[in-house]
C-alpha cells in the first residue's frame, strides 16, 4: 500500500506553518508535533504595521505602542522614541494562530496536532511520523521551528541560539501603555537585551530576557533590580513563557529537493530585537505559491536572497551595537536616532532595522550641510 500523498505537506503547525497553510489553494494537509494551534505559547510578540499587514493578522492585536523607551545596564533613560503614528503592536500569538487554523480549516486543509515528525526525505517528500507513519507531498514546506538536523537541510548549521524566558506580572504601580521599555548593556543579558512591555492598560508587564546560558536565574535577578529601583515593582506573577531565540546567520538557501523552508528552521530572525515574524510575513505567500506551483523557484529565491543579504547586515550591525551599548557610547548611538524619530526627520521600522542605520546617514547628511536646524523649523511650522 502507498504512503498518503498530498499535493503540499506542510510540517509545522506553528506561525510559519500556519502562514502558508492559510494561503496554499492546493490539495494540503498540515502535520504538527503540537497538541494544538498556538501551543507553546511564545514571547512577547511585537511587530511593526509593515510586518502586522502582511501577516493579516488584525484580529489577534492586543496592545499598541506609539514609543520606546532606551534604558542603560544601570535602568536609567537614555532616550526615547516617541510617534503620532504607531511603532509596534503587540500580538497575541495564541490567538493568530487560532484564526490562522480556522482559516485554513476552511478553506479545507486538513489538519493534524500531535503528530512529531522526526524525518523528511527531501528526495521524496515523504515524512516520518514518530508513530510510526508515513505521509508525502510533491511539496513540502518545513517549518517545525528551530530544530538542528532540519536546519542543515537549508545550510543552517552554524545558527546560533539564545534561551528566550518572559514572565507575565500584576504590577504594584500602572505604567503608561502606550510605551515599552529595553534595556540594553545590561549584566543580566550581555548578548540580547532586555524588555518591559506594559500590557492591560498598563496593570501588567511582560518582562523577559534572553542569553546563552542560566536565563532563569538572570531574570530572577532583574526583576529584583527593576523592583528596587523602582522602575517596574510588581505583585505576582501570572504566567511564565520561555523558548528558542535563533540569531543567525540565516540558511544559505531555502529549497532543497522538494522541501522549502520556512521560519525559524532558515534561521531568519531579526538578530538585534529577535522574533521570526518579520522573515515569515514577507515570504509566506511566495512560499505557498511556489508550493501551489503557481510562483517559479527564481521568483522565491531572489526573495529569499534579497532577505538574507537584509538579515546578514543585520547581524553585521548588531555586532557592532552590542558592543557600542554595553560601552559608555550608549546615550551617543541612540539619543540622535530617538530625536530624529519622534521629530520625523526619520523613518523608523520596529522590524527593519536597517532603517536605524539610514537614519544615522540621513543625520550625518543634514549635520554636514548645517540643516539640522532647518528641518526642525520646517516641522514646527508643519
Amino acid at each position: 500500500m502507498s504512503d498518503p500523498r498530498h499535493q503540499v505537506l506542510i510540517v509545522g503547525g506553528g506561525a510559519a506553518g500556519l502562514s502558508v497553510a492559510v494561503r496554499v489553494s492546493s490539495d494540503a494537509v498540515l502535520v504538527s508535533a503540537s497538541p494544538r494551534p498556538g501551543w507553546p505559547p511564545h514571547c512577547t510578540g511585537l511587530i511593526s504595521p509593515e510586518t502586522l499587514k502582511l501577516l493579516s493578522a488584525h484580529e489577534a492585536v492586543s496592545d499598541t505602542y506609539r514609543g520606546a523607551v532606551f534604558l542603560d545596564a544601570r535602568l536609567r533613560e537614555v532616550c526615547r522614541v516617541e510617534r503620532r503614528r504607531v511603532l509596534a503592536y503587540r500580538v497575541n500569538r495564541p490567538l493568530m494562530e487560532e484564526v490562522f487554523a480556522e482559516e485554513a480549516r476552511a478553506r479545507g486543509v486538513r489538519m493534524m496536532f500531535s503528530k512529531p515528525v522526526v524525518h523528511v526525505d527531501w528526495l521524496t517528500g515523504c515524512a516520518m511520523l514518530a508513530d510510526g507513519g508515513r505521509i508525502c507531498g510533491e511539496r513540502v514546506v518545513l517549518a517545525p521551528g528551530y530544530s538542528p538536523r532540519f536546519a542543515m537541510l537549508f545550510g543552517a548549521e552554524r545558527c546560533e541560539r539564545l534561551y528566550g524566558v518572559e514572565v507575565r506580572v500584576v504590577l504594584a504601580r500602572r505604567m503608561l501603555d502606550d510605551v515599552f521599555y529595553t534595556i540594553h548593556g545590561s549584566i543580566y543579558t550581555p548578548e540580547f537585551f532586555a524588555w518591559i512591555v506594559p500590557v492591560n492598560a498598563g496593570r501588567e508587564a511582560l518582562i523577559g530576557l534572553a542569553a546563552r546560558n542560566k536565563p532563569l536565574e538572570r531574570l530572577a535577578a532583574l526583576l529584583d533590580d527593576l523592583a528596587r529601583r523602582g522602575v517596574a515593582d510588581y505583585t505576582r506573577v501570572v504566567s511564565r513563557r520561555n523558548g528558542i531565540i535563533v540569531m543567525g546567520p540565516a540558511a544559505k538557501r531555502i529549497t532543497r529537493g522538494k522541501l522549502v523552508g520556512l521560519g525559524d528552521v532558515l534561521c531568519a530572525s531579526k538578530p538585534f530585537t529577535g522574533g521570526g515574524l518579520y522573515a515569515i510575513s514577507r515570504l509566506a505567500s511566495l512560499v505557498a505559491g511556489y508550493a501551489d506551483n503557481t510562483i517559479a523557484y527564481g521568483e522565491l529565491d531572489a526573495a529569499w536572497r534579497l532577505l538574507r543579504r537584509e538579515l546578514l547586515l543585520q547581524r553585521k550591525l548588531t555586532k557592532l551595537l552590542r558592543v557600542l551599548l554595553s560601552s559608555s557610547l550608549t546615550k551617543l548611538v541612540l539619543a540622535p536616532i530617538c530625536e530624529a524619530g519622534s521629530r520625523g526627520l526619520c523613518s523608523l521600522d520596529y522590524d527593519r532595522h536597517s532603517s536605524a542605520v539610514s537614519c544615522l546617514w540621513k543625520l550625518y547628511r543634514l549635520w554636514g550641510g548645517g540643516r539640522v536646524a532647518e528641518a526642525r523649523a520646517a516641522e514646527e511650522n508643519s
